[in-house]
């Protein structure tokens, strides 16, 4: 038994997680932050992914 959400939540999801990423980079340019804190912001992303995938 295979359990599938509806595609255009993964979509949207995804999206989001597009547009997150764009956005710490263009902030990261700008403001410099520190590797640590967008690390940790990719590893959380990851775990959402997962979980929701």
């Amino acid at each position: 038994m295979s359990f599938c959400p509806p595609i255009h939540s993964h979509t949207n999801l995804l999206l989001f997680v597009f547009y997150m990423i764009i956005i710490i980079h263009k902030v990261n340019k700008y403001l410099y932050f520190s590797t640590n804190i967008i690390q940790n912001i990719y590893l959380n992303l990851i775990k959402v992914l997962s979980i929701s995938i």
